[in-house]
């Protein structure tokens, strides 16, 4: 009520005038603080709001903003002040200790396996195409051609084909031969299939003719060689093979017929040895009693006799040449 009355009584200017404050409200308010004075006062301004007005959201202070900044920002420095100055430091290097040299690892070579012999078939072994049939053979493939082999035995055929073959004259015999440009031509063809083989099967080729080759003594000629060679020329190193033939052939031809039959006798002689060595040889192999290399038998006297006896039948006083070795495998082989 009583600002009504006095804007009546004094008018408005001088009642705004009295509002102002007084320059000794103003110094007073300075030292105070004018901050806290205007938060005093929005405060009370702020309180006095009815429900028609929003509510009003305090925001935080700007001087708090750079308070912090300024913090962050003199931390910021001061840790680039740190860093360069570690930065500034030497790094003193540390010598390397030098590292143990790792062992080195064995290398172990693998085993190889051993190849085991490749076994051939002995269909393998044969050329895919038939050799011409021999004399016999035709005569006999006619022969069942005219005869009914039916309700008869083989045996008894093939020795009523012998009989007849028998009394077949030579110059019927040759009629059954084969023609010579078809052997000729068998031949070439065979030569081409070997040739064209590898040589696994050459070697299985060749043992399996060694193996099915009939053992026969040697010739007289060729025992005349093997005994004769060395004695009747004792300078055969010096001389030169044909030289040597043509001596030794001379030589042959100059002995008598009982000086040759001796030689064929004692080359059934030392083929009848060879073969009674090989006879002990693989029966000792089956046995599993095999005496060792070098190790000579001892006999008995009455073993002795009997040797001295066998060997003055076998060897006679004019040839003595044979190896101990022999000897004793022909007394075993004889005992």
């Amino acid at each position: 009520m009583l600002v009504p009355l006095l804007r009546n009584a004094l008018g408005r200017t001088a009642l705004f005038r009295a509002a102002r404050p007084t320059s000794a409200v103003v110094s007073h308010m300075k030292t105070a603080g004018l901050s806290h004075a205007m938060n005093t006062t929005k405060m009370s301004l702020l309180a006095r709001r009815t429900f028609l007005t929003t509510a009003h959201v305090e925001e935080p202070a700007a001087a708090d903003k750079k308070v912090t900044s300024t913090k962050a920002n003199s931390t910021t420095k001061a840790k680039a002040k740190g860093t360069k100055a570690k930065a500034t430091k030497k790094s003193v290097k540390k010598k390397k200790v030098a590292a143990k040299p790792k062992p080195k690892k064995r290398v172990v070579k693998r085993k190889v396996a051993a190849k085991k012999p490749v076994k051939y078939r002995i269909r393998d072994l044969k050329p895919p195409f038939k050799r011409p049939p021999g004399a016999f053979a035709a005569f006999a493939g006619e022969w069942y051609k005219t005869h009914d082999p039916k309700g008869t035995v083989v045996t008894q055929n093939m020795a009523e084909i012998a009989v007849a073959w028998g009394r077949l004259s030579p110059t019927e015999k040759d009629a059954y031969k084969a023609a010579p440009e078809t052997v000729a031509e068998y031949r070439k063809k065979k030569e081409e299939w070997y040739q064209a083989q590898t040589n696994g099967v050459k070697r299985a080729i060749k043992k399996r003719r060694r193996s099915r080759r009939i053992a026969r003594p040697v010739s007289t000629y060729s025992q005349f060689i093997r005994e004769f060679y060395k004695d009747r020329l004792p300078e055969a190193d010096n001389v030169p093979f044909a030289e040597r033939a043509r001596k030794l052939a001379a030589e042959f031809k100059s002995l008598s017929e009982s000086e040759k039959e001796a030689l064929s006798e004692r080359s059934q002689r030392d083929f009848q040895i060879a073969q009674a060595e090989k006879a002990a040889a693989a029966a000792a192999k089956a046995g599993g009693g095999r005496r060792r290399p070098g190790r000579r038998r001892k006999f008995s006297l009455q073993q002795n006799d009997m040797i001295d006896e066998q060997l003055s039948y076998f060897l006679p006083d004019t040839h003595r040449s044979l190896k101990l070795k022999s000897i004793e495998h022909l007394a075993y082989f004889l005992s």
